[in-house]
């Protein structure tokens, strides 16, 4: 991989790749919704490697209306990341309806990567999906769905499996990815992980989750060079999932970072071993970029360090 196309390169996952991605001296056509004002507080906009392209993913056949693109992406070894997702006021929410116009956006951004000359397309899926996929084949008849986001999980299911057949129509490569919780240094994101573990470190009060699906923490400096790789390493019709595959219930995560927040020891006082479970098999993903993530408490520590 000498170049990559990131579609939502604005956003909190996407910004980190961009910025990844020149690190390791690869070029970027970086492509997001937001004028070039806020992306300079974003991007290394004045970086020889970065090319910004203001344009909203669903006007995406902008790129091959001339051949500047298709002569910038044929000429070398180019990859297609989509992280571009749209909800109503988050990623998430809407109803299905709203959240199904990301299949057909996300089929037209296969297409235009493959008209474009890219080598390979990169969907940045959800565990939501794959935990849906699997309920769907063999648990549908004992039991009811229990996780709150349907209708994400839905479309994003849909688009994994839409996505996968316009590739194979195309011609292109295709790689699915799934990741379940990413948090930074800073806490900087918006998601309600984020949020209530800002509040314990702040000491302020905060409600004990109900949820007792399990997830696994990453960081986003790691999950930026993990994309990186699987740019580069990242095998046809391969399904990654992203992490460790070490999990725990929020309940166990927070009374983690309650323990690790401990002025005095900065020692971890309460710490429940993590369960390895069958559906966060990360197995090849280590295999094929032989990369393994941090620790959970480790990750706490450098947010607490801050």
């Amino acid at each position: 991989m000498k170049q990559a196309i990131v579609l939502g390169a604005t956003g909190y996952i996407g910004s980190k790749v961009v910025k990844t991605l020149i690190k390791d001296d690869i070029s970027v056509l970086a492509i997001g919704r937001s004028d070039i004002e806020k992306v300079k507080k974003i991007l290394p906009i004045d970086s020889i490697k970065l090319i910004y392209l203001q344009l909203d993913i669903q006007n995406i056949e902008e790129l091959v209306k001339t051949n500047k693109w298709i002569r910038w992406c044929s000429n070398y070894d180019t990859v297609f990341y989509n992280f571009a997702w749209l909800g109503v006021y988050k990623l998430t929410d809407g109803t299905l309806k709203d959240q199904l116009k990301n299949v057909g956006l996300g089929s037209k951004a296969v297409e235009i990567s493959s008209k474009l000359g890219c080598k390979k397309y990169i969907n940045a899926g959800s565990q939501e999906e794959y935990l849906l996929d699997v309920y769907l084949k063999n648990s549908w008849q004992k039991k009811s769905y229990n996780i709150n986001s349907l209708n994400y999980a839905s479309a994003k299911l849909i688009n994994r499996d839409m996505s996968m057949l316009i590739a194979y129509l195309h011609k292109i490569d295709y790689i699915n990815t799934r990741f379940s919780i990413v948090i930074d240094a800073n806490l900087s994101g918006n998601g309600y992980i984020n949020k209530t573990l800002r509040k314990i470190k702040n000491n302020e009060d905060f409600e004990q989750p109900k949820n007792i699906q399990l997830f696994e923490i990453i960081d986003l400096e790691e999950l930026a060079k993990a994309y990186v790789l699987i740019g580069k390493y990242g095998k046809n019709k391969a399904d990654y999932y992203i992490g460790n595959g070490i999990t725990h219930g929020l309940t166990e995560y927070f009374d983690m970072f309650l323990a690790c927040k401990s002025v005095d020891s900065k020692k971890i006082l309460y710490l429940k071993e993590g369960k390895h479970s069958k559906y966060f098999d990360s197995s090849n993903f280590f295999n094929d970029m032989q990369f393994k993530f941090k620790k959970s408490e480790d990750i706490f520590m450098e947010v607490l360090d801050k």
